[in-house]
């Protein structure tokens, strides 16, 4: 004869059911309210606590319920909301990127002209009016000065500025607003000048100057943004100075 009432050592778990079950529920939501999620152009946060207001009285009911079942209903609800949650939980990347093509898709373009009627700046923004993808600012000539990669507003990607005449002057790298990977600077002549590496906007290991010679002016050692090592030399190579803290 089954039993009818679930033991107290079975708490813990029938917690982390409900937990899955109440996921399960939500994901299955977000993928069956899709289309008015999206006409609404609500925000994550407004899909959360959209959903979790229709859902938590589910998820009280399916405990309750629970706490009534048999071993057998009890197992067989555990196995089937675990591959529920599994399922959604893919199906659910597979819409949050659907989201973010469909707000790409949303952006314009905005242009802003020099008083002479030149192209200074092009920009694309999207359904709230951040900054998106690639910003480029002209010279009045019309020759590219630099180019920003942005990701909701915030710089994001490559950072390229060039002389007037379209030469490569700065290479560098931006995550989440704040220099991020490998900086260079160039000479007129395309030779490189300087040499660094960033991590989340602190200087990091050896960052080096370089005379139009190719020879080195100055190698700089940091730890977090902090000088541990610092040599020069002459256009010669010929060393000149040394610093150690």
């Amino acid at each position: 004869m089954s039993s009818t009432s679930i033991p107290s050592s079975r708490t813990y778990i029938l917690v982390i059911l409900v937990s899955i079950g109440f996921i399960s529920t939500f994901l299955t939501n977000c993928k069956t309210k899709y289309n008015n999620f999206f006409s609404a152009r609500l925000n994550e946060r407004k899909c959360i606590v959209y959903i979790f207001s229709e859902e938590l009285a589910c998820a009280t009911s399916f405990l309750l319920s629970s706490l009534t079942r048999s071993r057998a209903s009890y197992t067989n609800s555990i196995i089937f909301y675990i591959f529920s949650a599994v399922k959604n939980i893919l199906f659910i990347q597979v819409l949050l990127a659907l989201a973010a093509c469909n707000n790409k898709n949303n952006t314009h373009q905005r242009k802003e002209f020099y008083s002479t009627g030149q192209l200074k700046e092009t920009v694309n923004l999207d359904a709230n009016n951040l900054k998106q993808d690639t910003l480029i600012i002209y010279y009045k000539d019309g020759i590219i000065n630099h180019k920003e990669v942005y990701l909701n507003d915030t710089l994001n990607g490559l950072f390229i500025t060039y002389y007037k005449d379209g030469t490569l002057w700065v290479k560098t790298n931006y995550k989440n607003g704040v220099k991020h990977g490998l900086t260079q600077t160039f000479y007129h002549n395309r030779k490189l000048k300087t040499s660094g590496t960033y991590v989340n906007g602190l200087a990091q290991d050896t960052f080096v100057a370089y005379y139009q010679n190719q020879n080195i002016e100055t190698k700089e050692v940091f730890r977090a943004n902090q000088t541990m090592y610092k040599i020069t030399y002459d256009s010669l190579g010929n060393p000149k100075t040394e610093y150690k803290p």
